[in-house]
């Protein structure tokens, strides 16, 4: 299965940072971007360029939501990717 998402790359730092759930809040390192609101809605704070992610795996929204609950952070962050789109493969 493949599932589209939004994010945000960060024009300071250059991290790109997605929301995992609808109450997971991510900053990058640099702390000058945010994001919130997982698959439902998706709230961009600071100065950043959206970029689109495509998620890949068996079901990735539910793969995301056991990260963010179990606080494991395997997703959520992408260091210094400068790709226009960016696949994650999931197992």
């Amino acid at each position: 299965m493949k599932v589209q998402h939004a994010a945000l790359r960060c024009n300071s730092c250059g991290e790109t940072i997605y929301s995992r759930c609808d109450d997971d809040r991510r900053s990058c390192k640099c702390k000058t971007c945010s994001v919130d609101g997982g698959f439902r809605f998706c709230r961009f704070i600071g100065s950043g360029k959206v970029v689109i992610l495509t998620l890949v795996g068996a079901n990735p929204k539910l793969s995301l939501w056991i990260d963010w609950n179990s606080n494991c952070n395997k997703y959520g962050l992408i260091k210094d990717s400068k790709e226009k789109g960016i696949t994650i493969c999931m197992k």
